[in-house]
């Protein structure tokens, strides 16, 4: 076993001897069995673990844990998923060596898809814990399957429920894993909350973008204090939800403060675009990608003499979203060393001619107002 996830199962393991331990009740012959029994301190995780919950449950993860990374729903690497609705409908190939907590706000949402395996009984804590299920060959998992992995899940009697599932590529591993990681979930207590998962968003769709508003109240209504407070994010729009200050799924003591962070004003159409480019070689792959970040910060490239440059919007920049409407990209080309090849609905296509230095300039214009969205400097040599 690697030392990663012995050190894991170790860790799970104390979480899990502590909760036994709160649940044996205090009055013990002595001072170990009297600390055994207190109560663990809200929102303060075991040493190298970090708290993550959902409804009325709490899970024990390790701290270098992260959240939500994964691709259309299937977790890229060790991590905790928040409830945010759907996702895409994309298929992903499921990574081999990879365990993942889902957290589900609905107590009910897990009961479909387990092969009519019977639903059982509450444990002394109220949480009903399924038996771990593991696909696949005995001995072994493929490398990057997607179906052969361990999963068990846990329900609370109200709120919540936990999906945790382990692609080790040794199975007993995984199973072992899982079932730490399931030993050690507990009862949110009343002293703690839960961070509410990020509002989904969905690009182009104005109707889903939320204005910071709703995320605040529904931190409010988790027993924690929300500061909203406003941040020039590009492109966003005014007051949309940016940001939170602390993980989703944290679970944190009752009333501490959260920073909710929204969208101030764009101050011109630049700030409602988005701009992507790439540059590489007709023939090969893209050598380079650049975001919006890179295109602001003022971009440079090296590319040799036919290599070419093509800049286009998001799709978050999208003509369905009513931000963007009325707003006109273009892109301009100065010096003799790029010219531009191509025009249409992106931003054009730009090729390298001669060795020197061109540079590509975007912008924006709306309404007789026109502004630089970032520069793209290419290094042509021979």
């Amino acid at each position: 076993m690697s030392g990663r996830r012995t050190a894991l199962l170790a860790a799970l393991g104390a979480a899990a001897f502590a909760l036994a331990g709160c649940g044996a009740g205090a009055g013990g012959a002595d001072d170990t069995a009297s600390q055994a029994g207190a109560a663990p301190e809200p929102g303060v995780a075991p040493a190298g673990m970090r708290l993550v919950g959902v409804g009325d449950l709490v899970v024990p993860v390790p701290e270098e844990w992260s959240t939500d990374r994964h691709f259309c729903g299937t977790p890229m690497g060790d991590t905790v998923l928040t409830d945010q609705g759907g996702t895409c409908l994309a298929f992903a190939a499921r990574p081999a060596d990879v365990t993942a907590v889902e957290l589900f706000e609905d107590a009910d949402r897990l009961d479909q898809g387990r092969d009519g395996r019977a639903r059982p009984e509450p444990g002394d804590d109220g949480l009903r814990r399924w038996p771990v299920h593991c696909d696949g060959a005995a001995g072994s998992f493929g490398a990057g399957s997607a179906t052969t992995f361990c999963t068990a899940d846990v329900a609370s009697p109200a709120t919540g429920s936990v999906r945790v599932t382990s692609s080790l590529t040794d199975v007993d591993e995984a199973r072992a894993t899982v079932e730490g990681v399931v030993a050690a979930i507990r009862p949110r207590s009343g002293d703690e909350a839960i961070v509410p998962a990020r509002p989904l968003s969905v690009p182009g769709i104005a109707e889903s973008q939320d204005r910071g508003g709703a995320y605040a109240e529904a931190v409010r209504s988790a027993g924690l204090s929300a500061e909203v407070v406003e941040k020039r994010a590009v492109p966003a729009r005014d007051g949309q939800f940016v940001d939170v200050s602390v993980e989703p799924g944290t679970v944190l003591a009752r009333g501490t403060a959260v920073e909710i962070q929204v969208a101030s004003a764009p101050r011109g159409p630049a700030d409602v675009v988005e701009i992507h480019a790439w540059s590489w070689v007709p023939g090969a792959a893209a050598t380079r990608d650049l975001s919006d970040a890179d295109i602001r910060a003022g971009a440079r490239v090296e590319l040799p003499v036919g290599g070419e440059v093509r800049v286009e919007e998001a799709l978050h920049s999208a003509p369905v979203d009513p931000w963007h409407q009325g707003v006109v990209v273009e892109a301009e080309a100065d010096g003799s060393s790029v010219e531009e090849i191509t025009e249409g609905w992106d931003a054009g296509t730009f090729r390298a001619t001669a060795a020197g230095t061109g540079t590509i300039t975007l912008t924006a214009s709306k309404d007789g107002t026109t502004q630089t969205i970032g520069t793209i400097t290419v290094e042509v040599v021979g």
